[in-house]
């Protein structure tokens, strides 16, 4: 799952930074559902931090600040995701 979510977040910011944000846009419409099946996997102590990092990913969205989102994909969801498969601990 981590490899997967990985390759959507490196796609879903290439589409950004070639300012393709209708394509963009659909990237992260695919990911809702990776998202969701990381959501019911994580352990209950991970899901405040999940959950605020996704809402601040989709506030950047609803701004249509599209490089703070690939700010939060890069720097937040990422290492985010490299904690988790790496035992679930920072």
């Amino acid at each position: 799952m981590q490899e997967m979510l990985s390759k959507w977040i490196d796609d879903t910011q290439e589409k950004i930074f070639a300012y393709q944000f209708n394509e963009a846009g659909q990237e992260l419409l695919t990911g809702i559902e990776l998202l969701s099946q990381t959501a019911a996997l994580l352990p209950q102590e991970r899901i405040n931090e999940f959950n605020d990092i996704i809402s601040g990913a989709m506030g950047a969205l609803q701004k249509s600040d599209y490089l703070l989102l690939a700010d939060f994909l890069q720097f937040k969801f990422k290492p985010f995701l490299e904690s988790y498969a790496a035992g679930g601990r920072r």
